[in-house]
């Protein structure tokens, strides 16, 4: 059983190296394959991939506890920007985004911009709340799960973080690491 899931993370770190560096756009048995595991992984990429523009979709609600255990739903946030961004504490990019996140709450809050990071770590909430107060995360943090991932179009690696609009329309969806300048980038043409 380690060897089957062993072989199925490297499968997985492979074809999103693959996937970043190389561009494959014909690989969705890969996707599919990754997908019906329901397992997450790592970006294993220092370049950001930047979904083409479309026509803005309206982000899928949830409600959520964040870790302090207040209930929010992501509709209270309408008329603000929002950055989204499925992580975990166990993930290198995703670790190396937080300064750059802080930074920016700081920054934009007064102007509009709220951050939630939604965890997917299978470990558990202490595991997190440990994470985020070692780790002085300034923004919301709370839990993610599958039907959430799921109704965000599957999360096939991490980080991924969606752009959000004032009229709750994801903008932009970025998978693997991007850097502060680039967010910052995005997000002051929308506030």
């Amino acid at each position: 059983m380690k060897k089957i899931i062993f072989t199925l993370v490297l499968f997985v770190f492979t074809f999103s190296f693959l996937h970043s560096y190389i561009g494959l756009d014909d690989s969705k048995d890969a996707i599919q394959a990754s997908q019906n595991s329901k397992k997450t992984t790592s970006a294993s990429s220092n370049k950001t991939k930047q979904q083409p523009k479309q026509k803005l979709a309206k982000a899928p609600d949830f409600e959520v506890k964040d870790i302090e255990g207040k209930n929010f739903k992501l509709s209270d946030f309408k008329g603000k920007v929002l950055i989204l961004d499925f992580w975990a504490t166990w993930c290198p990019p995703c670790i190396e985004e937080i300064p750059g996140f802080n930074n920016l709450y700081s920054s934009y809050q007064k102007d509009g911009l709220e951050i939630i990071g939604l965890s997917l770590d299978n470990a558990g909430e202490k595991v997190v709340k440990d994470f985020v107060a070692k780790n002085s995360i300034k923004y919301k943090v709370a839990m993610g799960n599958a039907e959430i991932a799921d109704n965000y179009g599957g999360i096939t690696g991490i980080p991924t973080t969606f752009i959000i609009n004032k009229n709750g329309e994801i903008a932009s969806k970025h998978i693997g690491f991007t850097s502060k300048a680039d967010f910052e980038k995005e997000i002051k043409k929308l506030l």
